[in-house]
């Protein structure tokens, strides 16, 4: 269900209702599915009040003592997407809050003058708030399965399913006692795909699971995802591309707008990285699949089982975004595990790949 709260503005309790969104207007219905409220998109604008810092707040411009909040990340970006001009209300935050936030900027600046973009990117990517990345990487692993299949994302959660993966984390150490905030989920998009979004978000389009033919391979490709959210790649490579104007949308304005969103997905999906991120990345994959006792064979022959053939291969979209060279290959290959065993069982294997089922 796709959630909204509905203020009339003549009481202070508001009412929860299911938002129907088009390209041209937004609906609310209530529990019978009867139509409560209803606009064309452009009668509404964003509100200028605080609200719900966190969520976007809409003001029908036929009665503006009302509000609707948008209390769904999917929705939200696909109505910013759809309303450029929304006007932008105050940030909630402290003096203290904004004294933090200005003053990170004039070191990013500063950073930006004496080292350049490269330099900045890597050193200013921990300047940008945990939360803030987190908030970036949510909407962002709501609204890339959305590009692909044109629906919101709709995540397996099958109780057999998810305990396998959660297995499989655990064994590759990535479990809650890893230190690293994992959020891993599989959304039913039937293209082989997977991505790490900022935030520690990796996604694994179901048809991934369905192309694959055995489990080191998946243990693999998660452990390279992996390795991109250790190094920070998607955020780092994005605020290399913007530059100052990166980090003037991430540490003043919070989460950034659609359009910079979208720019951000498509560094998740791994069009942006460079030879030395996947590099980075490879090396993590390799390093946690030989401590967990699973053979990089499996991770190798994905590669080699795709080099120069057709985008019908298994798994081609996501070796299209991280290309597959012989040197990867090779490089996976000649990593030596000893006494290594499958991932997961045969029995985690197929509850894992009938995960959406």
């Amino acid at each position: 269900m796709t959630v909204a709260r509905y203020f009339d503005g003549q009481s202070a309790e508001g009412r929860t209702l299911e938002a129907q969104f088009t390209p041209e207007r937004l609906e609310l219905l209530d529990a019978e599915n009867r139509t409560v409220k209803a606009w064309a998109l452009r009668d509404l604008w964003r509100s200028a009040g605080q609200v719900a810092d966190d969520r976007l707040v809409l003001v029908p411009k036929d009665a503006p003592e009302s509000r609707v909040i948008i209390d769904n990340p999917t929705l939200e970006y696909l109505i910013r997407q759809r309303i450029a001009d929304l006007r932008r209300g105050p940030q909630s935050r402290n003096w203290k809050g904004r004294l933090g936030l200005v003053a990170a900027f004039v070191a990013v600046c500063g950073f930006f003058i004496f080292y350049g973009v490269p330099n900045l990117a890597a050193l200013g990517v921990h300047l940008i708030p945990k939360e803030t990345e987190r908030r970036i990487g949510e909407v962002v692993a709501e609204a890339v399965p959305y590009m692909f299949s044109g629906k919101p994302a709709r995540y397996c959660e099958s109780r057999e399913g998810r305990a396998a993966l959660d297995r499989l984390l655990a064994r590759l150490s990535l479990g809650p006692s890893s230190g690293l905030d994992l959020k891993v989920r599989v959304v039913q998009v039937p293209i082989a795909n997977a991505f790490a979004a900022p935030g520690g978000h990796i996604v694994v389009f179901s048809g991934l699971l369905d192309d694959a033919n055995e489990p080191d391979s998946i243990a693999g490709i998660l452990a390279h995802e992996v390795g991109h959210v250790i190094k920070r790649h998607a955020l780092r490579r994005w605020l290399r591309e913007r530059g100052t104007t990166g980090f003037v949308d991430v540490l003043i304005g919070g989460v950034p707008g659609a359009s910079v969103l979208t720019s951000v997905a498509d560094v998740a999906l791994g069009s942006s990285y460079s030879r030395a991120d996947e590099a980075e990345a490879d090396a993590i994959a390799l390093d946690l699949l030989a401590k967990a006792g699973i053979s990089t064979k499996g991770l190798a022959d994905f590669f080699d089982s795709i080099r120069g053939q057709g985008d019908g291969a298994t798994g081609a979209w996501w070796l299209s975004s991280h290309p597959p060279t012989e040197e990867r290959g090779n490089r996976a290959r000649a990593v030596t595990v000893p006494n290594a065993t499958p991932a997961l069982d045969a029995a985690d294997w197929q509850a894992l790949k009938a995960i959406c089922r």
